[in-house]
């Protein structure tokens, strides 16, 4: 960046708020409520003076010397939406330049530059808030929309008789497209700079850490938002392959560097490794429950798992990850309604989390051994599908009557538990699926229920939600319910008597196939997951 180097030796010399409120004349700035009227500020003549409040909060720069300023007056509370409304100003001032660039003909490359944004606090500022509202202003500039590459698509086509025909080629060609589609992965599409703001470099890590955890959402809901035509089971084992090579690539160039400044030559390992059943295998394995699921469909089942290696001096893997991953829930033979099946394509958003999770500790390179185990099917409708009343043996052992086909997330989950304590003993499980309406029922649809046999793990992930600003609430597994678990017919029954309590009753059912001594968290997020509409400043969808 070329900000002037007047400006770094004062901010850093006097302070950010001394900074802004001292040296006010040789800056911009304006009011949150003028926000609408100011995109395409910087194209105004750089004379132009505007006061400063004293309690600034915020400093967004976009362009070479130039900072845009949030005036703030409101309480610390407001923080986070005002944030929000300057981090869309400053996106917007990069897509504003970049579409200058392009009208002058500049190429991508030549306007890079303006994909930066500094970051600046005022004093009063403590890092808990920084970290809040650098975690919202990068959530609040994502959104999921397809319509550009639509008109992309339809550029340069003629529009006459010949137009029912080409519809026609289109369709038959959907196929093929859907082979040639390739897994993607978020981009950052601009680089956040701390080092202006004194405070900010002495946490430099701790924001970083929060970039990241925010990133990692960001790849959740890209991956969750993708429809089933595209994220099938064969689409999702393909994304995580290509994760898992993308990992291993860059820990073998990073030990080939540490090894090249040292006499060792010792030989590094694969940092993650991929493991793979499905389709037939998982029959033949004794996986019914998550066959049973997505036997119907074309893709097929698959239980897949990614094996963590940050500590290879040890063997023992300490937690594991296991996510839900239905691509598409029609509900089976006992059918959704049309008003229900819509939004199902967000089913895989436990997978999806679990996916973003490894990728975000891989890239940490943290220092644990892990593994992250996602259950992939699409509860589809054939001659073939699974009936409520079927009565099948789990690869636990234990008999499940199946009361009704849609309730298929905890079958998919059952055998991803077992499967996940037999080949790798984990000491710590946490599950994470959007499992239950009843949830969503009792929460609403901001807050994830929490159901967990460790008190301690419990807090810990409470703990953890507040720090991303995500609401999580504990909810019991009573004694009553374990026993309305147990079938007439099977050992237990995936669905219950009546309606009451039924995240609870799931949660119920999950424990069943946790072994004794293992700490399990589940956390039914159903309600979180998705979005009709937009929700403050952040865009609907997953």
């Amino acid at each position: 960046m070329n900000i002037p180097d007047t400006v770094k030796q004062e901010a850093t010399k006097l302070g950010v708020s001394k900074y802004f409120t001292e040296k006010k004349e040789d800056l911009f700035s304006f009011s949150t409520e003028d926000y609408e009227d100011i995109v395409g500020f910087e194209s105004k003549s750089s004379k132009k003076k505007v006061s400063v409040s004293p309690s600034v909060p915020i400093v967004l720069s976009t362009l070479p010397d130039q900072s845009k300023i949030i005036d703030k007056e409101e309480e610390l509370a407001l923080l986070k939406e005002n944030s929000n409304k300057a981090f869309s100003f400053a996106v917007s001032s990069i897509q504003g330049a970049k579409s200058k660039d392009s009208k002058k003909g500049k190429k991508d490359s030549e306007s890079e530059g303006n994909k930066e944004v500094n970051v600046l606090f005022s004093d009063y500022v403590d890092i808990k808030n920084r970290k809040m509202i650098i975690n919202n202003m990068i959530l609040s500039g994502y959104s999921f929309n397809l319509k550009d590459a639509e008109k992309e698509k339809g550029k340069g086509k003629k529009q006459d008789k010949d137009d029912l025909k080409e519809k026609e080629d289109i369709s038959e060609s959907k196929e093929e497209d859907a082979k040639e589609d390739k897994p993607t992965k978020v981009e950052k599409p601009f680089q956040l700079n701390f080092e202006l703001d004194a405070i900010n470099t002495k946490h430099i890590n701790d924001l970083k850490l929060q970039i990241r955890l925010a990133m990692s959402t960001l790849e959740t809901r890209e991956l969750a938002n993708t429809r089933a035509d595209i994220a099938t089971p064969d689409y999702m084992a393909e994304y995580a392959k290509n994760l898992v090579e993308t990992h291993n690539i860059e820990y073998e160039e990073r030990a080939s560097l540490k090894l090249s400044k040292t006499s060792k030559a010792k030989e590094s390992k694969e940092r993650a490794s991929l493991h793979i059943i499905e389709g037939e295998e998982l029959r033949d394995k004794g996986y019914n429950l998550i066959y049973n699921v997505g036997k119907a469909a074309v893709s097929k089942p698959k239980i897949l798992a990614i094996q963590y290696n940050g500590l290879p001096e040890s063997r023992a893997i300490t937690h594991a990850i296991i996510g839900k991953g239905l691509t598409f829930d029609t509900g089976g033979l006992n059918l959704k309604p049309a008003s229900g099946m819509d939004t199902m394509f967000y089913d895989k958003h436990g997978a999806c989390n679990t996916l973003a999770i490894f990728n975000s500790i891989a890239k940490l390179g943290l220092k644990i051994n892990a593994v992250f185990v996602v259950g992939l099917a699409e509860n589809s409708v054939d001659s073939v599908s699974y009936r409520p009343s079927d009565i099948l043996i789990s690869k636990k052992g234990l008999t499940v009557e199946v009361g009704n086909t849609d309730a298929e997330g905890r079958l998919v989950l059952a055998d991803c538990l077992t499967y996940t304590q037999e080949k790798f003993k984990p000491k710590v499980i946490v599950d994470l699926a959007t499992l239950t309406g009843a949830c969503k029922v009792a929460l609403g649809s901001k807050t994830a229920g929490l159901f967990s046999n460790d008190d301690t793990l419990a807090g810990s992930l409470i703990n953890a939600s507040k720090v991303v600003d995500e609401s999580v609430w504990k909810l019991p597994i009573s004694d009553n319910i374990r026993d309305s678990v147990k079938g007439n017919y099977s050992d237990i029954k995936s669905t219950g008597k009546n309606v009451y309590a039924g995240a609870s009753f799931a949660a119920a059912f999950l424990e069943k196939f946790v072994d004794k001594g293992v700490k399990w968290a589940h956390l039914d997020i159903a309600g979180p997951a998705y979005s009709g509409a937009k929700n403050g400043n952040f865009s609907a969808g997953a």
